[in-house]
């Protein structure tokens, strides 16, 4: 009786694990109708002259089943699952964006998470409201084409009003992510941005068109970047950075900031700046950049 209880869930267990994986499943049942195949060809000469006759070549059609219509329909199950489950995933973050709770933070996380584990880094972020929140810190590194704000929805309100306050994309990928569109309609809902932090991202060919961002923290002096931590043995102070510009590090490549209206924005030490498109963006002149780069924008921008 144990033997046969421990068969049963032997052959449950595996039920279980094929399940969850109907694709890998259909693959191994397909190499093993091969593997077997050529085992009964090889065990007995008789059966090589007859043996795409009779009973094997119902065997052979079988194993053409398998390869054409199992892994085949395993494949589009597969997928389906994939994109029911990202829906799902999805549903989790539009429940909570609004909340602005710790609680609201974690779960969104999670989501965010099990959609990379999926394959998927475009998110659909229209209408959040987030504040203290640092990527990173909850694993998150790719939102490569992921979606913030996309103008006003009459239709659909939760969709609408995206406001980020004291987060960090630091060292994440973002690239061609529509953080703030729609610049042609200033009358329509943009990015409202708060410290931002964009050290080390890589935000390539997104857009924050008709955004409005501002930083309240800026260290104008290089002098200030750093904070006294002792002295070594010749009696010379030891200092470590503690201050990073908002976008030091970080790829501007073709990054879009047309209609934006930028206060106090910390470009200093931004890669590939000159990229960037500036046009019709006010508040320049209460933005830092490196030596000569905000003459060579403004040059640029006159040049249209």
């Amino acid at each position: 009786m144990g033997k046969f209880v421990g068969f049963r869930q032997a052959i449950t267990l595996l039920l279980d694990k094929c399940g969850n994986n109907p694709f890998r499943f259909s693959i191994g049942v397909f190499v093993f109708g091969v593997v077997l195949s050529v085992i009964l060809y090889f065990s007995d000469d008789r059966l090589k002259d007859g043996y795409f006759s009779g009973i094997f070549v119902e065997f052979a059609g079988m194993l053409f089943d398998i390869a054409v219509f199992g892994l085949l329909i395993a494949f589009l199950t597969q997928r389906r699952s994939v994109r029911i489950e990202i829906e799902r995933l999805q549903e989790i973050i539009d429940d909570f964006k609004k909340w602005q709770s710790e609680e609201a933070k974690f779960r969104i996380a999670g989501a965010i998470r099990r959609i990379n584990k999926l394959g998927q880094t475009k998110i659909d972020f229209r209408g959040i409201i987030l504040s203290d929140f640092v990527f990173a810190f909850h694993g998150i590194k790719n939102l490569n084409g992921s979606v913030f704000a996309a103008g006003h929805r009459f239709d659909d309100e939760k969709s609408s009003g995206t406001v980020l306050t004291n987060v960090s994309f630091r060292d994440v990928c973002a690239k061609e992510c529509d953080f703030s569109v729609n610049a042609a309609a200033p009358f329509l809902d943009g990015l409202r941005g708060v410290n931002l932090d964009f050290f080390n991202a890589q935000v390539g060919g997104s857009k924050f068109e008709n955004a409005n961002l501002e930083w309240d923290s800026v260290r104008v002096d290089l002098e200030d970047w750093g904070e006294f931590v002792s002295e070594d043995d010749e009696d010379q102070g030891i200092y470590i950075q503690t201050y990073f510009p908002a976008f030091d590090r970080a790829d501007l490549d073709k990054v879009s900031f047309v209609g934006s209206r930028l206060k106090c924005a910390d470009f200093r030490g931004a890669k590939n700046i000159m990229n960037a498109d500036f046009t019709g963006v006010c508040g320049l002149d209460t933005c830092f950049f490196d030596e000569g780069v905000l003459d060579s924008i403004l040059e640029k921008r006159n040049q249209k």
